[in-house]
């Protein structure tokens, strides 16, 4: 029973998170316009605008489908089917790495592309427990 609440919770989330990188998509050229803005405004050199709104918009594009995943793995464990587990746990493992790798390559440019430290240990540890939650309900349920 605890899963399959948890899995609501987690379906919930993954809404959430998915409506937000929707969100950030539709409202990226009014950001942009701001950001340029602020840019020109300032001492700090001037923000091309439309290098700026492409890399939001793929961050936006990244984070709704991360969020459609976390919806479908909380819908497979409210219908109690292990694999919710391990496609969670992937979902924050790619999380956890994904801006490490974009760093490693060169292709962050801005703030908000930069890996943080909290933010990894974070996603690491809900990835060790959603593969430890795989393992734990091994005997419990099918994934029929």
């Amino acid at each position: 029973m605890s899963v399959r609440l948890g899995g609501i919770a987690i379906l919930l989330l993954g809404i959430t998170v998915a409506a937000a990188g929707i969100v950030g998509i539709t409202r990226g050229p009014s950001m942009a316009a701001l950001t340029s803005a602020v840019a020109h405004a300032g001492d700090s050199s001037a923000i091309d605008s439309s290098t700026w709104l492409h890399h939001w918009r793929l961050w936006g594009i990244g984070i709704a489908c991360c969020g459609a995943a976390i919806a479908i793995a909380g819908a497979a464990l409210a219908l109690q089917r292990r694999w919710g587990f391990m496609l969670l746990a992937l979902v924050m493992s790619l999380a956890a790495t994904g801006p490490w790798i974009i760093e490693g390559l060169g292709l962050a440019t801005y703030p908000y592309e930069r890996p943080g430290s909290v933010e990894t240990f974070v996603f690491v540890v809900l990835s060790l427990l959603a593969f430890w939650g795989y393992f734990r309900h091994t005997g419990r349920q099918t994934d029929t």
